[in-house]
């Protein structure tokens, strides 16, 4: 198949001899460098990229989620790993994605399996991997369209959509269950771009395919003989943004010039629900589509907001969508002076140094009905909750038998904060988890003890190693060992992954303030805590080279407040009145300065 690669929306990768070198199976596999950058490369550019090998799911995340790899997972999407053939995962990966085969490039070193999805996905563009370094130059000369991967998050959200619509019964009861929203704008001029994208670069869902250049846009919207509108959806996995417009002549019979909307909303019903809205419009079909507009279609699961009402609603059942405006904004656009404290007993320490605590609100572990500490405030709960279906997080809950949903709970995103300060010391003593069956990793105890090692499950049951509370026995260790795997602790570049992924989403009025761990070890240091000083001296020169210039964060350092070995409490986590005191004073000063 002859490579386009102006037309290409999506890569699919196979693995071995093609992403890496080596057959995951056999060996150890070698990163090709130049694999590795066109993944990001390419997601700079709005183009999405998925994979499909015969491989072991389990040991593919393994490799691509860890440090050799600098955790390259986190910009793939519908993975397709297993021993099955190839051609039916692609043919249902497209399917899922809403994409057109001509716009997929497939990249196998085996002619035999390019062949086979050339045969079950017509138009599909194959190659090998020699074709590497001439796609690169290729995509290298396209704008950055996407710094922010937006169109990644898209389809992650569809990836969602998708594994929770197999488990709904039927599609209407999932579309019913999707709340989904959307808002109808007539004034839309200065969204002309948007517009201009929307025909030039829609086809499964563009009934119309009347294509015009920015300038008949712009032109266009300001014509008193069309009503225009620009649709805007949302659900309660996320926010689409702008998916769809229309153009329709003022006069009877009201004919469509124009009805084009994005892939990414294909199979929620909205060019359906718009139709039946405008009266059935008469328009000139071009092409084929992938839904056909009916005259006796119903479609009653969709709400339509007004820019007012869309302010003003509800936030979705599962709560994780941020706030795009926060609340209580004053005329000024300033937020109220309220800080909000997250983290373990370093932050719950600092409390009694503050002057007016009715400015403060605290996320610290608790202990519940059960009797059980919870309330984790990692990081990478917070990440994993916005990735992940809600449905997901509480049959992982449910499988550990000791974590609530509290451990996944924030209120920093929804909430009015000027300062947020978040504690990494959680982030790097955690023991991490991973759910076998779809997953998703907690945190739990230190990472210096393994609850899946039966080595270890003396100390727990005991009391001897941090359990939280929690009344561990054998059988309930047993149970838990055979559905997670311990990873050890978390890499430095993952936690800078999810502080900048939580810096983006806080409003930009609001300051988040890092405390970091201490580059000192304890001499008087439990095992619990051992060796811990050099993993925080790793991810501080990490957090400063990130956070570096960036005036909406500012990093503390524990070590700057420690003079010497009476400082600490009994290991190097815990610290003296002294330090603590110390701490609240710069913190103060901090966000007494950005306001």
């Amino acid at each position: 198949m002859a490579l386009d690669p102006s037309a290409i929306k999506l890569i699919i990768w196979d693995l071995d001899n093609t992403l890496w070198q080596g057959v995951l199976s056999e060996e150890m596999v070698i990163p090709v460098t130049r694999c590795n950058e066109l993944v990001r490369l390419a997601a700079d550019r709005g183009i999405v990229n998925a994979i499909c090998s015969k491989n072991d799911a389990e040991a593919t995340y393994r490799e691509l989620a860890s440090e050799r790899f600098a955790n390259l997972w986190e910009l793939f999407v519908f993975p397709s790993i297993d021993w099955t053939p190839k051609g039916p995962r692609i043919r249902q990966m497209l399917q899922d994605m809403a994409l057109r085969a001509e716009n997929a490039l497939f990249l196998d070193d085996e002619p035999s399996n390019r062949a086979e999805a050339e045969q079950i996905c017509p138009g599909i563009m194959t190659a090998g991997p020699e074709i590497l370094e001439e796609l690169y130059c290729e995509i290298e000369a396209l704008p950055v369209s996407d710094p922010k991967h937006t169109r990644l998050a898209r389809y992650r959200i569809l990836e969602k959509k998708t594994e929770e619509k197999k488990e709904a019964g039927s599609n209407e009861a999932f579309l019913r269950a999707s709340d989904i929203r959307i808002r109808i704008d007539s004034d839309c001029t200065s969204e002309a771009a948007r517009i201009h994208e929307l025909l030039n670069r829609t086809n499964q869902l563009n009934f119309t395919k009347v294509r015009l250049t920015i300038e008949d846009v712009e032109a266009l919207l300001c014509d008193d003989r069309y009503q225009c509108g620009l649709i805007r959806a949302k659900d309660r996995y996320g926010d689409y943004g702008e998916v769809g417009f229309y153009a329709m002549e003022h006069e009877v019979p009201h004919t469509l010039l124009h009805f084009a909307f994005s892939c990414r909303v294909l199979g929620m019903g909205i060019e359906q629900y718009l139709w039946n809205k405008l009266g059935h419009p008469p328009y000139t079909a071009v092409g084929e589509t992938a839904v056909a507009l009916q005259t006796d279609a119903v479609v009653d699961w969709i709400c339509e907001e007004t820019a007012e009402t869309a302010q003003t609603s509800e936030r979705p059942a599962n709560d994780r969508q941020a706030l795009s405006e926060p609340a209580n904004v004053s005329a000024d656009g300033t937020l109220p002076v309220k800080i909000l404290l997250k983290g373990p007993c370093d932050i719950d320490s600092m409390l009694p140094y503050f002057p007016n605590p009715g400015e403060l609100e605290l996320e610290a572990s608790f202990v519940d009905e059960r009797g059980i500490v919870v309330g984790s405030n990692n990081s990478l709960h917070l990440y994993e909750t916005w990735h992940f279906p809600v449905t997901e997080i509480r049959k992982t809950i449910e499988r550990t038998s000791f974590l609530s949903e509290a451990d996944f709970m924030t209120y920093m995103f929804t909430d009015p904060y000027r300062a947020v300060v978040f504690s990494t010391l959680s982030d790097v003593h955690s023991g991490v988890y991973r759910d076998r069956e779809n997953g998703l990793r907690i945190c739990f105890s230190s990472r210096n003890f393994n609850l899946t090692d039966p080595a270890d499950w003396d100390g727990f049951i005991s009391g001897e190693y941090a359990n939280h509370n929690v009344p561990f026995n054998v059988e309930m260790l047993k149970s838990f060992a055979e559905r997670f795997v311990f990873e050890g602790g978390l890499e430095p570049d993952t936690i800078v992954r999810d502080l900048k992924w939580m810096r983006d989403k806080l409003p930009p009025q609001t300051k988040l303030i890092l405390l970091l761990g201490s580059e000192i070890e304890a001499e008087d240091n439990t095992s619990e805590f051992a060796d811990h000083a050099p993993l925080y001296r790793a991810l501080n020169d990490k957090l400063r080279e990130t956070f570096d210039g960036r005036s909406a964060v500012d990093l503390v350092n524990v070590t700057d407040c420690i003079t010497g070995q009476d400082c600490f409490a009994g290991c190097t986590n815990h610290f003296s009145r002294v330090v603590y005191r110390r701490l609240a004073e710069i913190i103060r000063g901090r966000v007494s300065d950005w306001i």
